[in-house]
Parts: C-alpha cells; sequence; structure tokens
C-alpha cells in the first residue's frame, strides 16, 4: 500500500494513522517534517506495527519509536554545492537560498553546510527564503526575490531540484541570463539530481546538481528483511 502526502504533514501523519488502523505488517515512512510524528509511532507501538524511517533526520528513539532510520549526510551535501560555488568564483559572492519546509532537520542542515563553506571565502546569503520543496512555489519566491534584489546575486542554492528548475523558469522570465559556469550569468545549484535537473546542468541552464543517495529505498529493505 503506497500513499503520497505531498509534502503535507497533516496528511501524511492521517495517512499513517488509516495504515494502522488496516493493521499492516510493517510502515515505512519517508517524514514531510523533523518533528510531529510522535503520535504516529505510538499508535503503531501499541498496534505492534514495526516502523522504518527513510529521512534527511527526524526528532525519535531508535529502538523504541521507530526500528532504525535511513539517513543521508545532508550536512555534506550542503558542503559539496558550497565547494561548486568556491571553485566557481574563488571570492566573495552574492548567494540567494530557497530552502525546503521550515523545520526540516535536512533542510536545515543543507543551509548549514552550505553556509559554513561559502563564508570561509566571503560568501554572502542576501536572501533567504522557505519554498517547501516546490517547483511553482519556488518561482514564486524567486520572482519576488528579483523584484526586492534588482537581480543583484550570482548564484541561487536550493535544497532541492525542484526548486532549483522553478528558481531558473523564475529567472529566465524577468530575463536575467543563467549560466552554469557563472561568466554570463546566474548560478543555479540543487540537490537530489532528478533527471530533468541533471538535464539543465548539460543544457547549462544549472550550474550543479548534488546527488543524494539514491540507494535508501533498497539499504531500508534489507533492513526490513534483517529484521524479519
Amino acid at each position: 500500500i503506497v500513499t503520497d502526502a505531498r509534502s503535507n504533514t497533516e496528511k501524511q501523519i492521517a495517512d499513517c494513522e488509516d495504515l494502522i488502523a488496516q493493521n499492516v505488517d510493517l510502515l515505512l515512512i519517508s517524514p514531510v517534517e523533523g518533528d510531529g510524528y510522535q503520535a504516529v509511532y505510538k499508535a503503531a507501538r501499541e498496534a505492534g506495527i514495526p516502523v522504518f524511517l527513510i529521512c534527511d533526520k527526524t526528532t525519535g528513539e531508535v529502538g523504541g519509536d521507530f526500528v532504525t532510520m535511513i539517513t543521508a549526510d545532508c550536512v555534506f551535501e550542503g558542503e559539496l554545492a558550497g565547494q561548486f560555488v568556491l571553485d566557481t568564483f574563488g571570492d566573495a559572492c552574492k548567494v540567494v537560498e530557497l530552502t525546503g519546509i521550515v523545520g526540516d532537520i535536512g533542510s536545515g542542515q543543507r543551509g548549514e553546510g552550505f553556509l559554513n563553506t561559502v563564508s570561509t571565502k566571503g560568501g554572502e546569503v542576501i536572501a533567504s527564503q522557505p519554498a517547501d520543496w516546490s517547483r511553482s512555489k519556488a518561482q514564486d519566491v524567486m520572482t519576488n526575490i528579483i523584484h526586492a534584489t534588482g537581480g543583484e546575486f550570482d548564484v541561487v542554492y536550493c535544497h532541492n531540484s525542484e526548486m532549483a528548475l522553478g528558481a531558473v523558469a523564475a529567472l529566465k522570465a524577468a530575463g536575467i541570463p543563467v549560466d552554469g559556469s557563472g561568466k554570463e550569468g546566474v548560478v543555479v545549484i540543487g540537490i537530489d539530481a532528478q533527471k530533468e535537473a541533471v538535464q539543465a546542468v548539460i543544457d547549462g541552464d544549472m550550474g550543479a546538481v548534488v546527488s543524494c543517495n539514491p540507494y535508501m529505498g533498497e539499504i531500508v529493505f534489507d533492513a526490513v528483511e534483517a529484521y524479519l
């Protein structure tokens, strides 16, 4: 049984409660946010349903609230994006940042790793706004930032590829050139490396995409098999 919360925490919690009521054998959850799932963990535990998480990090106790958690190193992902900026510009640059959902642990870590890296050479984040992992919202947020800043920035760093593609669309609509090399336009960077974003790098519309580990699903099924 597969459900899709569409980045809505309340819907995801309701989906989990419904699955628990159906007495499923186990729950695999990729939490939308880093907190707020304690009631789900408690209900699953009382129903004897083991919970496995695929996520960026979340609150809760391994072995108590859930069996285990398969996670990526989101700080390192942010550091890789930051290093690309340093390699591209070499010194101070102005950065716009589009983050995920406010309070999401993985998004916060991607921001932390990036800022810690670019700030070593004078990189400055002049605007940081949440776009909730959404391409359409990122396009709207980016449009507002362009108006507020007059387009005076060098880099747009997005915490996922969907938002990066939305940022590219907004920049193009505003007549601001995008250039993966940074020589003739704004450099846009994303994380997750979905196919469309990789193609955008090839086409020169984006500078880089950092690949999030694509094998977490495979690993969690290995963990489930070992547990059972």
